[in-house]
């Protein structure tokens, strides 16, 4: 519950930026744009972020069917508890299922 609202006061006071920005630039229709301009931009970041964070890192998304097997460590075991862990522990305040991604270990030379 506190990490929602510690996103909705950042998110609020972005829009507040953008809104004096738009204001001092453009007056009020500035600042109705610049508003318009932060609800697209808070809306998209806020419901996108995980998408643009798993193409950031070549990560596949995956679920408790499509997790890769993997005997030596049972991570796939692992990644199914912390899933269903995270999709529980704020089910009340969790408006979609939380995305878990994998991706490939780099390897460690450099061509």
């Amino acid at each position: 519950m506190f990490n929602m609202m510690k996103t909705a006061i950042l998110m609020a006071a972005i829009t507040a930026l953008f809104m004096a920005i738009g204001s001092l630039i453009g007056g009020r229709q500035g600042m109705m744009l610049a508003l318009v301009v932060a609800v697209g931009m808070n809306f998209f970041s806020y419901w996108f972020s995980d998408t643009m964070v798993l193409k950031m890192y070549n990560a596949q998304q995956v679920d408790e069917t499509s997790a890769p097997p993997r005997s030596a460590s049972n991570s796939r075991e692992r990644l199914i508890a912390i899933w269903i862990r995270l999709a529980a522990s704020g089910a009340s305040s969790i408006t979609r299922m939380p995305t878990i991604g994998l991706r490939e270990r780099p390897s460690l030379s450099r061509p």
